[in-house]
């Protein structure tokens, strides 16, 4: 402790210390660590602008914060406070200079922006959106959002609205304000159909993927082709054949959909467009907004498939998470059924990088063989009558009656008779897990186990190739395959298939 005494004692009998600067003039006592807001020194520049030709309305908003004690307080209280002070100012004093700031505030701005402000302001309040710094545009947003100008939440609507058409050519603004008035909707509870169609019509079409078995081919590809990041609308494939890429397009989603339901612990849809869950979240995300309604408490929905929660003045969002936008995943899909398409049709442009997996491309590969499976039908069950030739039929036909022999009919009967399968006996009831009526149930019994299908068929007033054909169709829903081979003119059952059809159908 001696040796810091004898320094201060060295250091006060130095003359020249004692004759400097440091010590000559000045008294020093005691001051308190805080002090109030008013005996806070103003910045310099205030100062300067004091002595200029400033509006007074303008130097008082600057003072503000001093005068009122909120100098301590958030930026968006601050600004809030400012906004509120100068809601009915107006200037004439147009700024030609720019001005570019994120999270523009009036503490942020020179008196010359601030008079080229609210003269811009002046003009649109009048109906006059001249073009303004993209820094105007936004400081206008953020007073409407908090309720600045306006008379009603109704009326802010409307200015943003304005705002939107106006100066929407900016992307910036575009991005930030339509999530903004979606906010300002559920903020202040204005009615669900005043929000942008293209955020209900998310949820819409992701409810039908995800409910994909309520809905028929033409809702669920409508739905594939708006969520695809992939464009099939200007597919040249598609264009070309729009019917079939349709079918597979849907018939693929469908399947897949299907294994995932059963071996995933998400559904396809969650996988692509992710699953609805509650959250945090935060209003007029990016703004500058001051909270200043209290705590509220109160349930906004928005559709079927939005929820928004104000609790204790926090929000929460029950909804799909994710970007909302079209899927990649889902892109690739499609693209890889345009790829695997043009291969199989040997279309003359075709598509390179297929990146589907295994188990994808199976799946679009037999929905594309049930496109040509069909169509063989079709065409195997076209019957082509030239009605020119049928008097020609007729008389041929009343030739051969006249030559007939009562005793050959009855030798050919009998002959028939011995060659003729035995009937099959047994229950016709049809299972429950068989799609198909008592005939068609009983022509496939006689196929599997060597019962007279012509019988069958006769008996039910139909073809044996009329039958074998609705069967197919019947069933392919639960074999995604033919299960009765027509091709070479017979009626075969396929081999692959035989086992599980006996283990239904019973002789």
């Amino acid at each position: 402790m001696s040796d810091v005494n004898d320094i201060i004692t060295l250091v006060l009998d130095d003359e020249k210390l004692k004759n400097s600067s440091s010590f000559s003039g000045k008294v020093y006592g005691d001051e308190p660590i805080l002090r109030p807001a008013s005996a806070l020194s103003r910045p310099a520049v205030q100062q300067v602008q004091r002595k200029s030709n400033i509006p007074g309305k303008i130097m008082e908003m600057r003072d503000l914060p001093y005068r009122s004690g909120i100098y301590w307080q958030s930026r968006e209280r601050i600004f809030y406070e400012q906004a509120k002070f100068m809601e009915d100012y107006e200037d004439d004093c147009p700024y030609t200079g720019n001005f570019t700031m994120y999270y523009p505030t009036y503490g942020s701005m020179t008196s010359d922006q601030l008079r080229g402000y609210f003269t811009w302001r002046t003009a649109v309040r009048k109906g006059e959106f001249n073009d303004a710094p993209v820094s105007f545009i936004f400081l206008y947003i953020y007073e409407l959002l908090n309720g600045v100008g306006v008379g009603t939440p109704e009326e802010g609507f409307g200015k943003l609205k304005a705002v939107g058409e106006h100066y929407g050519g900016e992307p910036v603004v575009r991005s930030y304000l339509r999530r903004w008035i979606k906010d300002y909707v559920i903020y202040n509870k204005l009615p669900p159909e005043l929000l942008d169609d293209e955020d209900t019509e998310f949820d819409r079409l992701t409810a039908v993927m995800s409910e994909r078995e309520k809905y028929g081919d033409d809702e669920l590809f409508d739905a594939i082709m708006r969520l695809s990041a992939y464009n099939i609308g200007k597919s040249k494939f598609y264009s070309a054949f729009p019917e079939d890429y349709r079918t597979v397009a849907c018939g693929t989603y469908r399947r897949l959909a299907d294994h995932c339901d059963a071996h995933n612990k998400k559904t396809l849809s969650e996988k692509y467009f992710g699953c609805r869950v509650r959250t945090s979240y935060y209003m007029f995300r990016s703004a500058v907004f001051y909270e200043h309604s209290g705590r509220r408490s109160f349930v906004y929905d928005v559709g079927d498939y939005q929820r928004y929660e104000c609790v204790n003045g926090m929000w929460y969002a029950d909804m799909i998470q994710g970007s909302r936008k079209s899927s990649k995943e889902l892109g690739e899909l499609m693209r890889a059924v345009d790829h695997l398409m043009r291969e199989r049709y040997d279309f003359r442009h075709r598509l390179g990088g297929c990146r589907a997996t295994k188990l994808e491309t199976d799946i679009i590969e037999k929905q594309i063989d049930g496109i040509f499976e069909r169509r063989k039908r079709e065409e195997a069950a076209k019957i082509e009558i030239d009605v020119s030739k049928l008097n020609g039929i007729r008389q041929a036909a009343d030739i051969t009656r006249e030559k007939l022999i009562v005793e050959e009919e009855t030798d050919t009967a009998e002959e028939t008779a011995v060659t003729t399968p035995e009937p099959v006996t047994g229950d016709d009831t049809v299972p429950d897990e068989l799609p198909l009526d008592a005939a068609e149930y009983g022509f496939l019994r006689c196929l599997l186990h060597g019962g007279d299908i012509n019988a069958a068929a006769a008996k039910a007033g139909k073809l044996p190739s009329i039958i074998a054909d609705s069967i197919n169709e019947k069933l392919f829903d639960i074999f995604a395959d033919t299960v009765i081979d027509i091709s070479g003119g017979g009626f075969e059952i396929i081999e692959d298939y035989t086992d599980e059809l006996k283990g239904l159908i019973k002789e």
